[in-house]
């Protein structure tokens, strides 16, 4: 069965597409995670892609503070539920000051201050809230040694509603790193 469409109706539906293209823009992505395990204490390296949507822009513009969160969480393979063994948070506030005309970077690591960083320049304040290098994440529980684990990561960029109703987070999907086993 064909359908045939005409001209106006065609238009219609192409302008459709791209407006929602155009406001949805291009979703958010973990583009980089790669981690390293020295002395039981496993460190990543987080790089998204895709992170500032023209609403993420016009609230950091206004000067509202702008919170973007990384979870990240230890676990081991079970046939029916994985473990979870550790279960760590790093946020990265980003509040702009338009008098000074200044970015200041919060990093918290489950809920506790660890830097403070402050920028004038737009490209330094991105990429500090959209690169993590190298942080240190875990120590290996003593239960988890020797057993194969992986990690999976997380980013929740912007808590909204649509509609004034129903709850849409901005969020890049979750990955999971390889299996690797820790035996220090």
């Amino acid at each position: 069965m064909a359908y045939n469409f005409s001209m106006r109706t065609r238009i219609l539906l192409c302008g459709a597409v791209l407006c929602g293209a155009i406001l949805w823009g291009a979703e958010p992505r973990l583009a980089e995670f790669s981690l390293s395990v020295e002395h039981r204490v496993i460190s990543a390296t987080v790089q998204v892609e895709g992170a500032f949507s023209p609403e993420v822009m016009e609230r950091i513009r206004s000067g509202f503070p702008v919170t973007f969160i990384y979870t990240f969480t230890l676990k081991s393979e079970r046939r029916l539920r994985d473990r979870t063994w550790s279960k760590t948070r790093i946020s990265v506030t980003c509040k702009y000051d338009p008098v000074r005309v200044e970015y200041r970077l919060n990093f918290r690591k489950d809920g506790q201050l660890f830097d403070t960083r402050y920028v004038h320049h737009w490209t330094e304040a991105s990429r500090g809230m959209v690169s993590l290098e190298n942080l240190a994440l875990f120590d290996v529980p003593e239960e988890a040694r020797g057993r194969p684990v992986f990690v999976t990561s997380r980013v929740n960029l912007l808590s909204r509603t649509r509609w004034l109703i129903f709850p849409d987070d901005l969020e890049a999907p979750e990955i999971s790193s390889t299996i690797f086993t820790v035996y220090e």
